[in-house]
């Protein structure tokens, strides 16, 4: 296997748990699990952005260069929305917070909201994804 045909299986990999933390987050929605719908939203965006990362030959340790990267090679160059970075700094910021503070709580629709920009945001990866393999 080549490295270029890894790397490629790499970012399926990573797709696919982006795709699978979003399915997730619907369903702690659902449950009423607000904290743990906004952890699976913050890992669909991560992985989504690791899946195109690892299609490039990258791969960052830390989630704090994973962001970086994001807004430095694909939002400061208009590959994706500046909306994009926001919603990413944000799922970002909740996902500390729902997992490291006491009794914090989330606005439902809010949250709502937020699993659709979700689900733009994994379908401009995956868009990205594809350009990168033809």
């Amino acid at each position: 296997m080549s490295n270029q045909e890894h790397c490629q299986k790499i970012a399926g990999y990573w797709m696919e748990k982006a795709e699978e933390s979003l399915e997730s987050a619907r369903l702690e929605y659902s449950q009423g699990h607000f904290g743990f719908c906004i952890n699976r939203l913050y890992y669909a965006a991560f992985y989504a952005v690791s899946a195109v990362l690892a299609a490039r030959g990258l791969k960052y340790g830390k989630h704090a260069a994973v962001r970086a990267s994001l807004h430095r090679d694909f939002v400061k160059k208009g590959i994706v929305s500046v909306e994009f970075g926001k919603l990413y700094d944000h799922l970002f910021y909740d996902r500390q917070e729902a997992d490291y503070v006491a009794f914090v709580e989330f606005d439902q629709q809010v949250i709502k909201k937020e699993i659709e920009k979700v689900g733009e945001f994994l379908y401009a990866f995956c868009c990205i994804l594809k350009q990168k393999r033809t």
